[in-house]
């Protein structure tokens, strides 16, 4: 079976408000899945296995997504992913990991004979020690494929917002963008539902443009 929880860490201090995001599945992953993550973990492909990882449901570091300034028509964006560059974000991930170990210590995962396997990558260094946890963190983490925030929607004296308010591409006509990339920052939870609220949204805008005119 899997699980999705949302878990408040002790780096979060309001009540009831989560910031973390744990997944528990099973997986057989075939030999030839091209994934770099999931080869590396390999050598455990032939067992049962349970993965477990986690997310940070408001990070705090920040990438960019910026035109070629010599053909910005022709030519790729430059994209800066800066994951866990803030010193927040690591240690939520840190947590997260020594939540990930906690769990085997607890009756119900040795009752069923449940193992904690070492790690590729990091397997030379003492599981419990920071330098397992940096390695891990520098390691493994990866999208969780909820990205927002590259045509930030907002005020007209806003210099770092693409869209205004009504979701209109700023200096241009008849364009605009209706998806997860308008969110100025993201939500604590993955990002459907807000997608189709905004969506919804979008369109009442556009029928009544078309009504007024």
């Amino acid at each position: 079976m899997d699980v999705v929880a949302h878990v408040q860490t002790p780096l979060e201090s309001r009540p009831g408000v989560a910031d973390m995001q744990v997944h528990v599945f099973g997986q057989l992953t075939p030999p030839e899945q091209p994934s770099p993550m999931i080869n590396s973990f390999m050598p455990y492909a032939c067992y049962n296995v349970v993965n477990m990882g986690m997310s940070i449901l408001k990070p705090q570091s920040r990438g960019s997504v910026k035109l070629n300034k010599s053909r910005p028509e022709s030519s790729a964006p430059r994209i800066s992913l800066n994951y866990v560059t803030h010193p927040d974000d690591k240690r939520i991930l840190v947590e997260g990991l020594k939540m990930m170990r906690a769990f085997f210590e607890t009756a119900t995962f040795k009752k069923s004979g449940l193992k904690l396997n070492d790690s590729p990558g990091c397997k030379h260094l003492q599981q419990d020690q920071d330098e397992y946890y940096d390695c891990m963190i520098r390691l493994y983490s990866a999208t969780n494929y909820h990205p927002v925030g590259t045509c930030k929607m907002g005020r007209d004296d806003d210099e770092t917002a693409v869209v205004d308010t009504q979701l209109t591409v700023r200096g241009l006509e008849a364009l605009r963008v209706v998806d997860a990339s308008i969110m100025p920052t993201i939500v604590r939870g993955n990002t459907h539902t807000p997608v189709v609220m905004i969506a919804e949204r979008a369109s009442d805008m556009i029928k009544f443009e078309w009504q007024r005119s």
